[in-house]
């Protein structure tokens, strides 16, 4: 879908863009983010999330930084949370590390110990446990700022996962 959009775009405006190329960055490893069946998805999930496997997960997956804007994501799960209480977040970003210490920010917005399902700290994750992962979620969100390209979106659509990203840059495009 992307190559449909973007070469006609490209093509219709060379003339008035010096040099434009089409660059399209390789999804790694891009045959393995699959769907699992639901049974499958059921197990994943309880194994990843035990006590919240019944409830609705969302997932963040990015980094602790500005642009990324975890704490918009954090602030607006507590205000849903109010409404709708058999909901969680997975929060696959590093607390420990990054622009915000976003450990106090989940107690600034009225959460507490557990509420927030977060990745091992430290630890980086191969591709099987990344699809593991998305295909235990049942939303991702993204709420970047400013984005370019976001693996994050595609790897999730490639798990047959819902997104809700942010009506930002690149996104537009999805």
């Amino acid at each position: 879908l992307i190559d449909e959009i973007l070469k006609p775009l490209m093509e219709k405006n060379k003339d008035q863009i010096n040099n434009l190329v089409y660059f399209r960055p390789p999804l790694y490893d891009s045959d393995k983010f699959t769907q699992y069946s639901k049974v499958k998805k059921q197990g994943i999930k309880g194994k990843l999330f035990k006590e919240h496997s019944d409830k609705f997960v969302f997932g963040f997956i990015g980094n602790n930084q500005f642009r990324k804007d975890p704490q918009r994501l954090i602030k607006a799960f507590y205000k849903v949370k109010e409404e709708i209480p058999n909901i969680a977040l997975y929060c696959h970003t590093e607390f420990k590390g990054g622009v915000f210490n976003l450990e106090q920010y989940i107690y600034d917005c009225g959460g507490s110990p557990g509420d927030a399902l977060v990745k091992q700290q430290g630890v980086m994750y191969n591709t099987r446990a990344m699809v593991d992962i998305y295909n235990a979620l049942d939303c991702v969100i993204n709420v970047s700022l400013q984005e370019g390209l976001s693996w994050t979106v595609i790897e999730s659509m490639l798990c047959g996962v819902p997104v809700a990203m942010s009506d930002s840059t690149a996104h537009k495009d999805y």
